[in-house]
Order: structure tokens, then C-alpha cells, then sequence
């Protein structure tokens, strides 16, 4: 069962290839993405978009399509305003045990 979402997103890549050269850097070459991202609108448009999978949810397994900007609580207990537990880089995959 798959209970990701597809969205229409944008790459990053895409975002900063096209402003590169249109924003300056005071360290030199490098823009954040999240930067280039809200420079450019695409930051906003994501946001709408997220925001909108909160009126059908489906974010966890459960999928139980509840409104939650309605203030409606689904199986999870989550609310419209959600948190992230942990966050870290992931630097790829890694190989089999055996």
C-alpha cells in the first residue's frame, strides 16, 4: 500500500539553475536552496500545496482523509500544525547485510 502523495514539485536543481546567476552571495557562490526556493515563489507555491493535502490527509499509513484544517483529528491525533520529530542529512543508501 503506498501512502505517498505525488505532487507537482519543482526540483530544486531546476529552481536554482534558473536564479544562479541572478542572486548575489555574500559567501561566495552559494545560495541555500530554501533561499532560492522563497526567492523565487516556488517556497510559497509548495506551502499551498501542502497545506491543501491537510483537508484529505493521508500523511500516514492510516489515510483516514480527515479535514484537519477544519480542526477535524484523525487516527494519528495529528492537528494542523504538525511537528518534526528529528531531522538529519542522509547521505545515501546503505548496503545489504548479506
Amino acid at each position: 500500500m503506498s501512502f505517498l502523495v505525488e505532487t507537482n514539485v519543482t526540483p530544486i536543481k531546476n529552481v536554482a539553475s534558473r536564479l544562479s546567476e541572478q542572486i548575489p552571495s555574500k559567501t561566495g557562490n552559494f545560495v541555500p536552496g530554501y533561499v532560492l526556493l522563497h526567492r523565487s515563489g516556488e517556497l510559497r507555491r509548495r506551502v499551498r500545496e501542502a497545506r491543501r493535502h491537510l483537508q484529505s490527509c493521508r500523511l500516514c499509513p492510516r489515510t483516514c482523509a480527515v479535514n484537519r484544517l477544519a480542526g477535524d483529528v484523525g487516527f494519528c491525533l495529528a492537528t494542523e500544525k504538525l511537528r518534526v520529530y528529528k531531522y538529519k542529512q542522509h547521505f545515501g543508501e546503505e548496503p545489504p547485510i548479506s
